[in-house]
């Protein structure tokens, strides 16, 4: 992907565990009996707000549908397209289909003492190639030889010809491959994206990891209050212990480490 390709920055596991942590505490929260004790402790209105604001924007939802669809296919775009797979497959076949009944054609026709060296000479540096670029070339070059054979005097390069045509390697079928061979040659022009649209993106993801920085502050400043003030009860709704027995959950959620 070029440099002024946009693309949003993807949730680590650690990212996306800060965000069901965080969820799971803020709607035990919304419970009445939860909230009172919570607000025993120093918990209230502006505190959760604070959370689902920081939750909110971390969990991607200003990344609205419209947009996530620009980005999608801008992508795409930079991708390999369907038309040059397509453009592949009917090189392939035309050299599937014509490289061995040429080979045929110029055996049956040209005299005995001088297959070797016509059909070595048609054929030099010259053979199929696995599906992919590589039929690009190949089949370019084979096309090149097939015109330069047929104003050639070689022995039997007429006939062969002429039985080549009635077999379908027609001038027409000739032209069709080599209008293939001219799209797969050509450059393809990219398409840019709208004006501003690398920037609203790179600022959607400046503002969503500020987000992740700010939910994990709130999740570790409420974590050991709520873990030292609350019973046991209102500990494994909000997710600070791990089971019937009490064990706590991870204290802390740690910061990613720079790369």
């Amino acid at each position: 992907m070029s440099s002024t390709m946009p693309a949003w920055e993807s949730l680590s596991a650690r990212d996306r565990d800060l965000v069901a942590r965080a969820q799971r505490m803020l709607v035990a929260l919304g419970d009445p009996g939860v909230a009172r004790r919570a607000g025993e402790a120093g918990y209230d209105a502006e505190e959760h707000e604070a959370g689902w604001r920081a939750l909110e924007v971390a969990a991607g939802r200003r990344q609205s549908f419209p947009l996530l669809l620009q980005v999608a296919t801008a992508a795409a775009s930079e991708a390999e397209a369907p038309g040059v797979a397509a453009r592949y497959a009917a090189l392939d076949a035309f050299e599937n289909k014509w490289f061995p009944r040429v080979r045929t054609a110029l055996q049956r026709f040209v005299p005995p003492e001088a297959q070797a060296q016509v059909v070595g000479a048609f054929f030099a540096d010259l053979a199929q190639q696995p599906l992919g670029p590589g039929v690009v070339g190949s089949v370019s070059l084979f096309i090149q030889r097939l015109a330069e054979l047929a104003a050639s005097d070689a022995p039997g390069a007429a006939a062969a010809g002429a039985s080549l045509q009635k077999k379908g390697l027609t001038p027409a079928a000739i032209a069709d491959i080599t209008a293939t061979l001219e799209e797969a040659r050509a450059l393809a022009p990219a398409s840019p994206p709208p004006d501003g649209f690398a920037q609203q993106v790179a600022a959607l993801n400046a503002e969503r990891a500020q987000a992740l920085d700010t939910l994990r502050r709130w999740l570790n400043d409420w974590t050991p209050i709520f873990r030292d003030e609350l019973p046991y009860h209102d500990r494994l709704r909000l997710g600070l212990v791990r089971s019937a027995g009490g064990r706590p959950a991870s204290a802390l959620v740690e910061e990613e480490p720079q790369a």
